[in-house]
């Protein structure tokens, strides 16, 4: 019997990107694979000298049956020369005799030793059998492994490229409201004061605004016994941008305030 094939499945596998087969959860797969592998390669080498073995046994085994053959036709002869010869001469009958004793003996040992030969080729074809089950079973949950670990790296990659996206988009946002921050604070410089504390009351609003929409959007994912939560969020979110809008709405009338007054002393002037 020959080896198995340097392209089944097994192999293939171990032929993967280093990058998979190198992946910690999928180390001891490919070990019993090639173990598996080796496993039936030397099952299948101990078979080809069993069945070599048996079939010297046989041959030998025929040679030695042929040789009783003959020595037992010797006998017989010699039989029937004494019977001829002289008919009181009973010792050489007994022997002849014994040799055909001796050939059945060697016949029912050779058919014996088949027998038991029989057997051992059928229990080897046997294990053989299951050990082919075994890896085809092994092959067979080792391709949904690797179809499960397939589809687990795609949505990682797409919730990665998603996050990644969202976090360019929040910060393009901070370097816009950053830039705005510095622009006002260079044009409402004598106010500073004042629009230091509207900033900070807005600054406080937006983050605790913040914080709630991230509590409400949790609250969303929840069963039914967080709805009534969620409610009381919500109005505490309009009340935080009712809030957030009361300080705009304040830091622009100190700003038409700031300008006035500056007309107002350059027209005094």
């Amino acid at each position: 019997m020959a080896r198995p094939d340097a392209d089944d499945t097994l192999t293939q596998i171990h032929r993967l990107p280093n990058e998979i087969i190198g992946a910690a959860e999928l180390k001891p797969v490919f070990r019993f694979g090639r173990r598996l592998q080796d496993g039936v390669s030397t099952l299948s080498g101990v078979q080809d000298d069993v069945l070599l073995a048996g079939k010297n046994k046989d041959d030998t085994v025929s040679t030695g049956v042929q040789d009783d053959g003959i020595h037992a036709d010797a006998g017989n002869n010699m039989d029937d020369t004494v019977s001829t010869g002289v008919q009181d001469d009973g010792i050489h009958a007994d022997a002849g005799k014994n040799k055909d004793d001796t050939v059945s003996t060697a016949k029912a040992e050779a058919e014996a030793e088949a027998k038991a030969y029989e057997k051992t080729v059928a229990k080897l074809k046997a294990q053989l059998a299951d050990v082919r089950k075994v890896r085809a079973e092994s092959e067979a949950m080792l391709k949904e492994d690797l179809e499960a670990e397939e589809e687990a790296r795609r949505k990682a990659d797409e919730a990665m490229a998603k996050a990644k996206a969202e976090a360019e988009a929040k910060a393009d946002a901070i370097t816009e409201a950053e830039a705005v921050a510095k622009a006002y604070e260079e044009t409402v410089a004598k106010l500073k004061a004042q629009l230091a504390y509207v900033r900070k009351l807005r600054a406080d609003s937006e983050a605790r605004l913040k914080e709630d929409l991230e509590v409400l959007e949790e609250a969303r994912r929840k069963a039914d016994e967080a709805r009534r939560k969620a409610d009381g969020l919500r109005r505490i979110v309009e009340e935080q941008r009712r809030a957030v809008y009361f300080f705009k709405e304040k830091e622009a009338n100190l700003e038409a305030e700031l300008k006035a007054e500056e007309a107002r002393m350059k027209a005094g002037r």
